[in-house]
């Protein structure tokens, strides 16, 4: 286990909100860059994706198959994004540690 892998349900809800935090700030410089594409992405897949598995994580149902989805679905999401702008890296580093979280049952 990655020593910045969440730990507990509410580490990893925080670590969504972080999560969607930096997607809607990606999304935000996208727009201001004239990127419609990126922050189209964001704002009907990812975030989406996203506030699905966060929900489901601040109600306790952290064995929900819905959060491994949203997770999933996250970061294929933002490694097509991250292919195409190094900015995304970050992003999909964290998104990949919470994948790890979830696969292992730690949340």
């Amino acid at each position: 286990m990655s020593k910045d892998e969440p730990d507990t349900a509410e580490e990893f809800t925080d670590a969504i909100s972080e999560a969607i935090h930096t997607a809607e700030e990606l999304a935000l410089t996208s727009v201001a860059r004239g990127d419609y594409t990126h922050a189209d992405l964001i704002s009907e897949r990812l975030t989406p994706c996203l506030m699905q598995a966060k929900t489901y994580a601040e109600i306790g149902m952290t064995s929900a198959p819905e959060i491994r989805s949203g997770i999933a679905e996250a970061t294929a999401v933002v490694a097509e994004l991250a292919d195409i702008d190094a900015r995304f890296s970050p992003l999909l580093s964290t998104l990949r540690r919470l994948r790890e979280a979830v696969s292992r049952n730690m949340v």
